[in-house]
């Protein structure tokens, strides 16, 4: 890239993309998730969606309950109403991803 600021002529050389260290943890992880089977991957990904339900089942609810003008709870019973058809969903969801990249 060349730019052009009174009558000077400024050479600009882009940054160059970070190349990761091989021993860094996340170059390691990544190498190492390139070396699971199939089956592997499934489990993951079954573990992953399990966790993400787990954890923003709550805030989903409060996001829901907001749109609809429901009042803030904090009640589990509440909170987690339909926790097992929603982890049924996306652990579906993402052990497919999972499987399929």
């Amino acid at each position: 890239h060349v730019l052009c600021q009174d009558q000077r002529i400024l050479f600009w050389n882009p940054p160059q993309p970070h190349v990761a260290d091989p021993h860094s943890a996340p170059a390691f992880i990544f190498a190492t998730m390139q070396n699971l089977s199939e089956r592997e991957n499934m489990v993951v990904g079954g573990i992953c969606g399990l966790m993400e339900v787990s954890l923003l089942q709550a805030t989903n609810y409060w996001k829901n309950a907001r749109q609809q003008g429901l009042p803030f709870t904090l009640d589990p019973r509440i909170t987690y109403r339909g926790y097992f058809s929603n982890c049924a969903n996306f652990v579906s969801c993402t052990v497919w991803q999972f499987t399929v990249n």
